[in-house]
């Protein structure tokens, strides 16, 4: 591990930092505030079963960020197996379906950590697929903007973009 620290470029200091640096995220938006409680909430409805006096939870932290990334990716086949163009108007069914995941998605990622350290799982890894997860529904979101505004571009161009999307 010695290796990756090299001194050419960090001082001692610098070093102890980065051997010691723990993630925190930074302040809370006008939303984030007005849907802690909500998030919270949620969070604690996470399912659990009683084994042996001692309460362990079923749903991992992780998979609480797969079933976000599944649901947008279901409101983004929904899309593509309707209008792959986004030249024809949906229906106020599938309008209100693209809503519904979203807000669905959303909160599944903002309990998804606060269930890793209520159930004390937190983990590098865990952090690397969330951000991971972020990453490739910020392609699924555009899908979305493409399909409220019709973006009537040829589907190569929509692929382009939102793999450069997912670079974010």
């Amino acid at each position: 591990m010695e290796l990756f620290y090299n001194t050419d470029y960090f001082t001692d200091l610098e070093i102890d930092h980065l051997k010691t640096h723990k993630y925190q995220s930074s302040g809370y938006s006008v939303l984030d505030t007005l849907l802690q409680p909500f998030w919270e909430g949620c969070a604690k409805l996470l399912p659990y079963v009683t084994f042996n006096y001692l309460i362990f939870k079923m749903l991992t932290p992780n998979m609480v960020t797969l079933l976000g990334l599944l649901v947008m990716g279901s409101s983004v086949l929904m899309i593509y197996s309707f209008d792959n163009k986004f030249e024809i108007e949906m229906s106020n069914f599938q309008y209100i379906y693209l809503a519904i995941s979203f807000l669905v998605y959303q909160t599944l990622d903002a309990i998804d950590g606060k269930h890793a350290r209520n159930t004390k799982r937190s983990s590098p890894l865990g952090m690397l697929m969330d951000h991971g997860c972020d990453s490739i529904i910020n392609s699924f979101v555009l899908v979305h903007i493409f399909q409220a505004y019709k973006f009537k571009g040829h589907l190569i161009i929509i692929v382009v973009q939102g793999l450069t999307q997912v670079n974010f």
